[in-house]
């Protein structure tokens, strides 16, 4: 499958040219979700004839209703998502700063489907393009699975995760979120869920069904991706947003 790089949004960003690129999932009745989370579902609400004859002042406007888990489409998990103390932070409880800063996003597009990243994938991957973890990194995992498999059914289920303990080697090299191209960063039918319980044990968490990343597979850039403030919410959609810089 032929993948098109997207070209981006020029634009200036605290006084330096960057180029954006969106990295999100569509929020939408065909969003795939992981079945233990409900499906998202859109519908209309109001319309601009509805409102048109109901203002009677010449304005119409309309809207819709959505009902969708805090865990639709492009998401960060909060850590009560997967940590049963009752005092894990929930979403709303979380710092801003978690969801921004320095990023780089690993080629691990050879890997094949249900493939566990290993420490060894991920130290090649950083080499072949001249990056290196710093202290508070965010690390986004290019496997091509989104490129590949999204709107089939092996979107579900043919995806490559971590191994825990490469989890653990990059929270321990200073990351402070990661993220996959797929509904979980565990490896397809692991449900203990291994990579989960490490965040657990550490006290990181990380985004899942990141969107398109061949436009900026390795590369080092900012990345924004905030949360909205659910209260109290164990997750939350986020517009996962890149900003390469131009020069």
């Amino acid at each position: 499958m032929t993948t098109t790089l997207s070209p981006g949004v020029e634009t200036t960003l605290l006084g330096r040219k960057v180029r954006l690129y969106d990295l999100s999932q569509e929020v939408s009745q065909r969003t795939q979700m992981h079945p233990l989370h409900p499906r998202v579902e859109v519908y209309p609400f109001e319309s601009h004839a509805n409102s048109l004859a109901v203002l009677g002042t010449g304005f119409s406007y309309r809207a819709n209703l959505m009902i969708l888990s805090d865990h639709a489409s492009t998401h960060v998990d909060a850590f009560t998502h997967f940590d049963p103390d009752p005092d894990a932070a929930t979403i709303d409880e979380m710092a801003l700063d978690l969801f921004c800063g320095e990023a780089v996003c690993l080629d691990l597009s050879h890997l094949p489907p249900r493939a566990g990243i290993t420490v060894d994938d991920l130290e090649l991957a950083l080499a072949k393009d001249g990056l290196e973890l710093g202290e508070g990194d965010i690390v986004l995992l290019y496997t091509g699975h989104y490129e590949r498999t999204n709107g089939t059914a092996e979107y579900l289920t043919e995806f490559p995760g971590l191994e825990p303990e490469s989890a653990r080697w990059l929270i321990e090299k200073g990351v402070k979120l990661f993220g996959n191209q797929a509904m979980s960063v565990d490896v397809p039918d692991r449900y203990t869920f291994p990579v989960h319980q490490v965040c657990r044990e550490l006290g990181v968490t990380h985004m899942e069904n990141v969107g398109p990343l061949a436009s900026v597979a390795g590369k080092r850039f900012t990345l924004f991706g905030f949360p909205l403030r659910i209260v109290p919410g164990t997750g939350s959609p986020i517009r996962l947003v890149a900003a390469v810089p131009e020069d």
